[in-house]
């Protein structure tokens, strides 16, 4: 049996290639970068109303309804007509489940007090329990 010689190849040491890896991590960091900077509010600028007891609060789970200054009303950033928000914050619920959420209402400060009350009604009737309205600290207004 004869042999077969190879010629001998010389050894390569194993490398880290750096480049993709810096690569990966600049895109992550610029994905996380951008999503971090995204609100959710879809760009309804309201003027609220200042108090000097505001307080931060947890949001585990949470309707959101927004009022504008001529009482347009929107439900989860979703442009809701005052008649059909019973419907509406009755769905939602539905899809958020057994646990009662919060309501968080950001309301203008020059909405109409009925639109407001409208809101606070149909919760209530709805069997929501907590609702809080947000309001300005007076450091943030200046």
């Amino acid at each position: 049996m004869q042999k077969i010689l190879f010629p001998d190849l010389p050894k390569r040491t194993p490398e880290i290639r750096i480049t993709p890896l810096i690569d990966i991590l600049l895109l992550l960091l610029i994905f996380f970068t951008i999503s971090s900077r995204l609100r959710w509010n879809p760009g309804l600028t309201l003027d609220l109303p200042q108090a000097s007891s505001s307080v931060p609060v947890d949001r585990p789970l949470r309707l959101v309804v927004m009022i504008d200054e001529e009482g347009t009303m929107y439900l989860q950033g979703e442009e809701v007509a005052a008649d059909a928000l019973g419907a509406e914050l009755k769905a939602a619920l539905a899809e958020l489940g057994p646990e009662s959420p919060t309501l968080e209402l950001e309301a203008d400060r020059r909405a109409p007090y009925g639109s407001v009350l409208g809101v606070i009604d149909k919760a209530r009737e709805l069997g929501l329990e907590k609702v809080i309205a947000f309001t300005e600290t007076a450091e943030e207004a200046l």
